[in-house]
């Protein structure tokens, strides 16, 4: 799904990205693969210990391309305009509105914005629920929003389409995912 996520960003070679809340840069050969060496890739992580991890992942695959910023998202001074922003399974950033509106800033008129992430199915599907609980609450500050994830950006951005649906994952198990698309 994450692959499908990144795909509607409709990246092509050149362009630059930013990975909001890039952890420890698992998007980052997928995204490589799309804008090439002449493209950015721009990573927002607040800890240190994952942008550490990042980092060395960049320096083994020899990027040349990929901008680190080790700070809160809604503190990042983005120094580029990008024409695409990712947020995968960042569920905090997600519901912090101030976070959302700074990185659409910095996105071009039309920039793209794609979200994938763990969310609330309906009440009666109790087992995925639990489920989602349980592989989801050692990564999260809060449930606040997981029944609607994207509900902040939606209020900023001029079109989104969400798809939600349950997919098996090698930590959760087969937890409520959805995938959001928009543009600025």
């Amino acid at each position: 799904m994450s692959e499908r996520c990144i795909a509607s960003l409709r990246l092509t070679t050149g362009d630059t990205a930013l990975d909001v809340g890039c952890g420890a840069g698992r998007s980052f050969a997928e995204l490589e693969n799309r804008i090439g060496a002449k493209g950015t890739i721009i990573g927002i992580e607040q800890s240190p210990e994952q942008l550490a991890a990042a980092r060395a992942l960049v320096e083994r695959c020899g990027w040349s391309n990929v901008l680190l910023i080790n700070t809160p998202v809604e503190d990042a001074e983005i120094p580029f305009v990008a024409d695409a922003a990712l947020f995968s399974f960042t569920h905090d950033i997600m519901r912090t509105p101030s976070a959302l509106r700074n990185v659409i800033e910095d996105l071009k008129p039309g920039g793209r914005i794609a979200a994938i992430g763990v969310k609330w199915t309906p009440w009666w599907h109790l087992i995925t629920n639990w489920r989602t609980w349980r592989g989801s609450k050692d990564f999260v500050t809060t449930f606040e929003g997981f029944n609607k994830p994207w509900s902040h950006l939606e209020n900023l951005v001029s079109s989104l389409e969400v798809e939600c649906t349950t997919a098996p994952t090698p930590v959760i198990g087969r937890p409520g995912l959805y995938i959001a698309a928009a543009e600025k």
